[in-house]
């Protein structure tokens, strides 16, 4: 693939595919079923895929705002802090 050759791919790897140059854009994961390359030029290497998902923009993009959603969430807990000391820590909130 044009500008990844410095990518490892595996046979069994599952690798996901972006190409916004078609219209609409193409979002896939696929599993690589077959590679061939040569000894010499790491670079020079024949993948097949298979067991194709093909997804559209709007369920990439529901994704990406459900991963950021979970990082907000993990991030803002309410959780007080744990803090072991000999002293009171300055931070009401916190658990001495």
């Amino acid at each position: 693939m044009p500008g990844l050759e410095n990518k490892k791919i595996r046979f069994g790897d599952t690798i996901q595919i972006k190409d916004t140059s078609y219209e609409p854009a193409l979002y896939l994961e696929a599993r690589v079923y077959f590679q061939d390359r040569d000894i010499k030029d790491r670079a020079q290497k024949q993948v097949r895929l298979g067991d194709f998902i093909e997804y559209t923009e709007e369920e990439v993009n529901a994704i990406w705002k459900s991963l950021q959603d979970q990082i907000k969430k993990i991030a803002n807990s309410t959780e007080p802090r744990k803090v072991i000391a000999t002293q009171p820590p300055e931070n009401k909130e916190a658990i001495w």
